[in-house]
């Protein structure tokens, strides 16, 4: 009955720009991901019904924050079988399990839809679903089961494509489903990087407001956070690519940004994928920029043989066993640490041995006297100095 190709919708650049970064693994290639500009100078007449359309979308943008947009007025009846899926790589939540769907079909045969989906209508007259796959997929399920017509349309708020554009209804998206949908960091940073693109594109509509501000007031995040996850913009496509695989951690990411394009894919060509995550041996190699294959490829074989500068153990111990545990430790602090602090760090403890302590506990045992204050402070001692001072 209905066309379900989603070529004539979505491919071409029309709608839906899926900013993922896309490689092809056999021989580790790249394409670009750039979002579409106009093509050519638009006509006056053109150019005046493109004014008016973004100064609707700006004035829906301002009054959807604190007012009932307009399109809650649209309310429809859409055929479950003629709205094609949200345009890829808009909606990175994960997809609900099947007992997650079978729960909504029950509820939704007992008291039936109480939130209606929404959907987009572009020019063409296709639909697709914006929020609420899930709720749309347990309608098809129904009318798939009963074949009853009370589930073959399923009521929808219709957006016309000319009334929004994309910032807006990506962030309709992430808005819906934030609060009580799961999603990963790799995911959380991909729909970051893919709002701030498109929120700097659109910022005359946005009237200058810092776009750090607004994306950590979005994703709930801190500015310096917002950045932090911003500079993986830089990464090659191939860097990105691993990164939203979960194959390269973000630390890694960061740390690989810092050289060019270019030379991060020689790293992860030649050192390896799941190399990259050595951070002490990536450090290193993205030292120096604009380094020569061949002297890179000297490096890789120099870290290969580097082991990590420090670790961490981590000790639980019962309290009757607390205080022989603290007097080893101070006596390997006051021994071996001590010595080799004072040969290669001017007596300071912090890169050569450092403790930290559960000082909430501390706190209680040094109540009840099974603990001694001044060992405590001889166990966090900063330097050498401090440490012998203490009595």
């Amino acid at each position: 009955m209905f066309k379900k190709d989603r070529t004539d919708f979505y491919e071409g650049g029309y709608y839906g720009l899926d900013l993922r970064p896309k490689i092809k693994l056999d021989n580790v290639t790249c394409e670009s991901i750039e979002i579409p500009e106009y093509l050519g100078t638009p006509s006056p007449e053109m150019a005046i019904k493109l004014a008016e359309i973004e100064k609707r979308k700006d004035y829906l943008r301002e009054t959807s924050l604190n007012e009932k947009p307009e399109f809650f007025e649209n309310l429809e009846r859409v055929h479950v079988e003629s709205i094609l899926d949200t345009p890829d790589g808009w909606n990175l939540f994960d997809e609900p399990t099947d007992a997650e769907v079978m729960d909504l079909m029950r509820s939704i045969e007992s008291v039936g839809l109480i939130f209606p989906i929404h959907v987009l209508l572009n020019d063409a007259g296709v639909y697709s679903v914006i929020i609420g796959r899930f709720r749309l997929k347990a309608y098809r399920n129904l009318f798939k089961i009963t074949k009853s017509d009370k589930y073959m349309r399923i009521p929808a708020y219709v957006i016309k494509e000319s009334d929004v554009d994309e910032l807006f209804l990506r962030n309709m998206i992430f808005e819906s489903n934030f609060k009580f949908r799961t999603i990963s960091k790799f995911n959380l940073i991909q729909t970051l990087i893919a709002n701030y693109e498109i929120m700097r594109k659109t910022k005359a509509n946005r009237r200058g407001k810092n776009v750090a501000m607004e994306l950590a007031k979005q994703f709930e995040v801190s500015e310096s956070t917002v950045f932090d996850y911003l500079k993986v913009k830089k990464l090659c496509d191939s860097g990105l690519y691993y990164l939203y695989e979960g194959k390269i951690n973000l630390k890694a990411a960061v740390y690989l940004a810092r050289v060019s394009k270019d030379l991060q894919e020689d790293i992860i060509k030649h050192f390896g994928v799941e190399s990259v995550n050595a951070i002490f041996r990536l450090k290193l190699l993205t030292a120096k920029d604009n380094v020569s294959l061949d002297e890179l490829k000297k490096r890789i074989n120099q870290v290969n043989d580097l082991t990590p500068e420090k670790t961490r153990i981590t000790i639980e111990v019962h309290r009757a066993l607390l205080n022989a545990l603290i007097d080893l430790l101070i006596m390997f602090k006051k021994r071996e640490a001590a010595e080799y602090a004072g040969k290669t760090t001017v007596g300071k403890f912090n890169n050569v041995f450092k403790i930290k302590c559960n000082m909430e506990d501390m706190g209680y045992y040094l109540e009840k006297g099974i603990v001694n204050k001044a060992s405590i402070n001889k166990l966090l001692a900063s330097n050498i100095k401090e440490m012998a001072n203490i009595r």
